[in-house]
């Protein structure tokens, strides 16, 4: 399972985490082609399967082949509608099936909107696995006012292990309220790992260079996008590397 300490050492390498969308066999060709690729970690996209909740039964055995395939740890992630996913369930279904995957991947996404009762209860299920939650909020259309972000963060930080927090720059301005609430969220005493993405090409800046944003992760691409302003995971790695090595 996950080593507790892969999200907390990644504030001085970020991690590298790579999409794997469509069917199964779309995965795992994808999860294949990302051995020795530099990725720290697979984000199964179950969403992006049409089928997904039809094959709950085969969720465990192709989680372990796309970790098989691939050499790395899987975050599952169910990305639903109100979240600019393809899922859409409503509350308990969503809650059966996080709490299922949780039993059988490294990680797994939590959407913080669904509540503080599912949160509780998915920690509990989690922590008997050794996986570690991610809770997680998407903002496809804006970057809210600065007290917004510091509230959402804070939410965020009772319902995960991780918190994640990704939302769409209009100006350059909005990528530097988001890191200045990151950065606030950060002096916490208690502060968690954080991701924290400005999505679109306002924000491929800090794909590239998460610690701007005070991001322990950021997320690239294989073959195609599962957000906007992605950048393919050898330019990523190179860019990680080149600053590392400065």
């Amino acid at each position: 399972m996950l080593p507790a300490p892969l999200f907390s050492d990644a504030q001085s390498f970020p991690l590298v985490i790579v999409p794997l969308q469509g069917d199964h066999a779309q995965c795992l060709a994808q999860a294949a082609a990302l051995r020795g690729s530099g990725a720290h970690l697979l984000e199964w996209r179950l969403d992006t399967d049409p089928t997904w909740l039809d094959d709950a039964a085969a969720w465990a055995e192709r989680a372990a082949a796309y970790r098989a395939a691939a050499g790395l740890p899987v975050l599952a992630t169910i990305r639903t509608t109100r979240e600019g996913g393809e899922a859409e369930v409503d509350d308990s279904t969503y809650a059966g099936a996080v709490l299922r995957l949780a039993e059988c991947c490294e990680a797994v996404d939590f959407e913080g909107s669904r509540g503080p009762e599912t949160a509780a209860r998915l920690r509990q299920v989690a922590a008997r696995a050794g996986c570690a939650v991610i809770a997680s909020s998407h903002n496809f259309q804006t970057v809210p006012a600065d007290d917004q972000l510091d509230r959402t963060l804070s939410e965020l930080h009772q319902r995960g292990d991780v918190v994640k927090i990704a939302v769409m720059p209009a100006q350059e301005a909005d990528v530097s309220r988001l890191g200045a609430s990151a950065r606030r969220y950060a002096s916490r005493a208690d502060a968690k790992p954080a991701i924290v993405i400005a999505m679109g090409e306002l924000g491929r800046q800090g794909r590239l260079e998460p610690a701007s944003l005070g991001s322990c992760a950021t997320f690239a691409c294989a073959d195609k996008s599962s957000a906007p302003g992605q950048v393919p995971v050898g330019q990523v790695v190179a860019a990680l590397n080149a600053q590392a090595a400065r």
